[in-house]
């Protein structure tokens, strides 16, 4: 059961947890587990933007990363532009 394996994860479908979708946002949390494995973590080796729990797979060295944010680490945002 999701909850039991994410109990800090606070989410309102649980059932799109480990779904096989990156869904984003608070999915792609570390609190749920970057949406059950779902997501990529920073650093992972990637091919598009969407696989990524930051939403961003940089083209040149194909791996995920903060995008835009990178230059504002305390920026906490769901959708940044």
């Amino acid at each position: 059961m999701v909850s039991e394996l994410y109990p800090a994860c606070s989410v309102g479908m649980l059932d799109w947890i480990g779904d096989g979708e990156c869904d984003g946002g608070y999915y792609a949390s570390e609190a749920c587990g970057f949406d059950g494995g779902d997501c990529l973590e920073l650093g992972k080796p990637c091919v598009e933007d969407e696989e990524c729990a930051s939403g961003f797979c940089n083209s040149d060295t194909k791996v995920c990363y903060l995008g835009v944010l990178e230059n504002y680490p305390d920026c906490v945002v769901e959708y940044p532009r």
